[in-house]
Order: structure tokens, then C-alpha cells, then sequence
């Protein structure tokens, strides 16, 4: 797919295997209450998320609430409001 300008645009909208099991192992450490670690294993899915990059960006921002870093979890919350319109202006939400 060409993007407007003809270069191509990446059109891929699941997350790879590794962002895959970055994801599974965010989601996992967050319900464990390791929210540190989930952070890190949430950021390392980020590049290949595909259309998942908003409930990414969701949990990372739930993370850093739950450690009180209220800055960092309002910066991410607004980071997935961006990832759902785009989805929901795509017509995939």
C-alpha cells in the first residue's frame, strides 16, 4: 500500500509474535502487581503492536497510576485516546 506521498505504508494491523508475547507477559505482570516490569515488557510490544497500541498504551497508563506517577499515566491514557481514533476513524473500532 502507497502511502500519499508513494512510500510504502505500513498496513499491518496485528502485533507480531514477539509483540505478541510482550503483551502476555505485560498482562501478566500487571495482574501479579509487578507493575515496574510490565511497564518494560508493555513499552518492548509498542514498535510492532499493530492495532493494539491503544489498550498498550491503556495499561501503561494503569500501570503508572497504580504506582502514582500521575503525570506518566495521563500522558499514556492520552497516548491511547490517539491509538482508538485513529482505529475508530479507520472504521476497525
Amino acid at each position: 500500500v502507497l502511502a500519499p506521498d508513494n512510500t510504502e505504508q505500513n498496513t499491518n494491523r496485528n502485533p507480531d509474535s514477539a509483540s505478541r508475547s510482550k503483551l502476555a507477559m505485560g498482562n501478566d505482570l500487571r495482574v501479579k502487581g509487578d507493575f515496574a516490569r510490565a511497564i518494560r515488557a508493555y513499552q518492548q510490544a509498542l514498535p510492532s503492536a499493530g492495532d493494539q497500541a491503544g489498550y498498550i498504551y491503556q495499561q501503561i497508563g494503569y500501570c503508572y497510576q497504580q504506582q502514582g506517577n500521575k503525570a506518566s499515566a495521563r500522558t499514556n491514557y492520552e497516548n491511547a485516546i490517539v491509538e482508538y481514533e485513529k482505529l475508530i476513524s479507520a472504521g476497525r473500532m
